[in-house]
């Protein structure tokens, strides 16, 4: 959800009722009372410029001509599974990453060591070779221009020792 910010005045009769659009055609949206911060969902769930479109009816039941503007979302990367969720201190084992908002990552780290490399599949997945590190649990971060994905249990990854003979 997103929260805008609107104003509205009619010195004649005030403002009661309002309509939001994504699209601006107003056919199937809620009419709803005259808030000043409404709640609007945006179609769609990928990062962008987005449009969303407003009119407002005064007490006398008139309709405003609409009125627009555009907002760009940028979300935070959203991990969501490190699969395989373990591998060798040595490194050098694919990983793939899958969750939301994965578009612009510009970065991908495992505990504080960069990945060898990466690679951006899609807005739900990355690839990435672990780099060599001690044996450790270490949290998987994904970076892009809005922030570092948050931690928990769907980014941990597992550096293992091989064993010795």
């Amino acid at each position: 959800m997103v929260g805008l910010t609107l104003g509205a005045t009619d010195s004649d009769t005030g403002v009661m009722a309002m309509q939001l659009s994504t699209d601006g055609v107003f056919d199937t949206e809620a009419i709803v009372p005259f808030a000043a911060t409404p709640k609007v969902k945006l179609a769609g769930t990928d990062n962008g410029t987005k449009t969303v479109y407003a009119r407002f009816e005064n007490n006398a039941g008139q309709w405003s001509a609409p009125i627009s503007d555009t907002i760009t979302l940028a979300s935070v990367p959203v991990i969501k599974k490190v699969n395989p969720a373990s591998g060798s201190t040595a490194g050098g084992n694919t990983v793939t990453i899958t969750g939301t908002y994965l578009n612009g990552v510009s970065g991908v780290k495992f505990g504080t060591v960069p990945a060898t490399s990466f690679h951006v599949v899609s807005s739900t997945k990355v690839t990435a070779i672990a780099p060599a590190h001690g044996a450790a649990n270490v949290t998987v971060t994904l970076t892009n221009g809005t922030g570092n994905s948050a931690g928990g249990a769907v980014a941990a990854y597992k550096y293992v020792a091989p064993p010795t003979i």
